[in-house]
């Protein structure tokens, strides 16, 4: 059996932690473009490349909730927010649980 891995997890990790970064940063500062411009690019990557594996799904599915669910769900209803729910839950129970990311420091 492959080992296969798809990298959603770890940018969806890195997008959370840019966000984590903003919090501090002064608006408009050059500081705050950098870590907004990261977290977009992050965001293209989590949208944009299909994911191979179970978590991969996971990643990007909790990316979609995270950015973009409140909007879409309050557009279309709690009938997507529903259908992503239950995506998410099927997914999670082909994931087997992954290790805590080691903080840097």
């Amino acid at each position: 059996m492959c080992n296969k891995t798809d990298p959603h997890a770890a940018w969806l990790n890195e997008w959370r932690s840019e966000m984590e970064c903003l919090e501090p940063v002064e608006e408009d500062s050059p500081e705050e473009a950098m870590h907004s411009n990261h977290r977009h690019e992050l965001g293209a990557l989590l949208a944009n490349t299909p994911a191979t594996t179970p978590a991969g799904l996971v990643a990007k599915l909790e990316w979609f909730k995270e950015d973009l669910g409140d909007l879409v769900t309050t557009m279309v209803g709690d009938d997507l927010n529903s259908c992503i729910n239950t995506l998410l839950n099927s997914a999670r129970k082909q994931v087997k649980p992954m290790p805590a990311p080691a903080h840097a420091e």
